[in-house]
């Protein structure tokens, strides 16, 4: 965790570099490259260790804890470039940005090499252990993970895996980015993240209901997660087509002299929708996870394979969204919003097939180690 939060550090400063001193573009490339296998590090462990360490009747809360915190760092990041670009007559954020946020990458990737135990150690809430899976050769652990791309229950998530970050692009670049001066993003962009603690909290209370049974629980959540995501659409699609006439990429182009600031009066509306979006991203990321975790149990090894195959395809649903949004192809922002909408629809049916048996069969070990059964086979 503590390595892969490094090259978050390292692709921030190298975006500074590249965009202040001439002939560095390259260094920014190779950033990127580093950051995708350092996410893939980061995000892998910290997904199996949430998932592991929470019991059955507590991984709501456990995930939406962690979605919180996480999101925190969003949210105090907003409020730093709304204060350090308050006064700014530019479009680009001030360098004081970028060296406050390179610290703060530093100093979390520090401290998760100096604060975090090892797993074999750790006692779960209810007094038991993880299952930590004894590791076996390189071929075996590789066999075992490549294992995960077969699961018919992975299988059956692959377009909720890949939709999961798809919105980003078009969220942060085609609403935020073009409707908005740069001081109004950064509130924005806070109050995106605190809309996703908020929205993380009530789905992991939803996903822990004590009077429910585990197959209840999914259920219910995963009708709120299809009503509350087709209603932030609705409203977003009001933004895209009918606030204020509408706009677009290449017609009803917003002029920066039209952008909306904080201070106008017809904020209100798209500052909600902003607030919604997070709200929606938050409660998809939730009720993921949840899945993963009630598939996983308490089997850390089997936890990690999920949460790196989910984190794999979620991550080339955001790379596909980003070349979709390069200027060369022209995709027009309208278009851009029905594609995200439209993945979010096409997951739904096969993400019910694998909620609707929840709760059937719990996860089994064999003696050497081998996961056996999943908990809905």
């Amino acid at each position: 965790m503590g390595a892969g939060g490094l090259t978050y550090a390292f692709y921030a400063a190298a975006a500074y570099i590249s965009g202040h001193i001439a002939n560095t573009g390259w260094l920014f490339i190779l950033a990127g490259a580093i950051l995708g296998f350092g996410a893939g590090w980061l995000w892998t462990a910290q997904g199996a260790l949430i998932l592991a360490y929470a019991p059955q009747d507590r991984k709501g809360h456990y995930i939406a804890v962690f979605w919180v915190i996480f999101n925190l760092g969003g949210f105090v990041g907003g409020i730093l470039q709304l204060a350090l670009n308050f006064d700014t007559e530019t479009d680009t954020a001030s360098p004081a940005s970028y060296f406050v946020f390179i610290a703060v990458m530093i100093m979390g990737s520090v401290a998760a090499f100096l604060l975090l135990r090892d797993p074999s150690k750790i006692v779960l809430e209810n007094g038991s252990r993880a299952v930590i899976v004894p590791l076996k050769g390189v071929k075996e652990e590789f066999n075992g993970a490549a294992s995960v791309t077969l699961d018919k229950n992975m299988l059956m998530l692959l377009i909720l895996f890949f939709g999961s970050n798809y919105f980003y692009t078009y969220v942060f670049n085609g609403v935020n980015g073009v409707l908005f001066t740069v001081r109004t993003r950064g509130l924005n962009s806070a109050l995106y993240w605190l809309a996703q603690m908020v929205g993380a909290w009530t789905c992991g209370l939803l996903l822990d209901y004590p009077r429910r049974t585990l197959r209840a629980r999914g259920v219910m959540g995963f009708w709120f997660v299809f009503i509350s995501f087709n209603i932030v659409y609705a409203l977003g699609c009001y933004l895209q087509y009918g606030y204020r006439g509408g706009y677009d990429r290449y017609t009803n182009i917003v002029a920066d002299a039209d952008r909306i600031d904080l201070t106008d009066t017809t904020y209100w509306y798209p500052c909600i929708v902003i607030i919604l979006y997070g709200f929606g991203d938050s409660v998809i990321q939730i009720y993921t996870y949840w899945i993963l975790g009630t598939l996983s149990a308490a089997n850390a090894t089997l936890a990690a394979r999920y949460t790196g195959f989910y984190k794999a395809v979620e991550c080339i649903g955001a790379t596909s969204s980003f070349i979709v949004d390069l200027p060369e192809l022209r995709v027009a922002y309208t278009t851009q919003f029905w594609i995200c909408w439209g993945i979010f629809l096409i997951s739904m049916p096969t993400t019910w097939l694998v909620t609707r048996k929840i709760g059937t069969k719990s996860v089994e070990v064999s003696l050497d180690g081998d996961v056996v059964s999943s908990a809905v086979r």
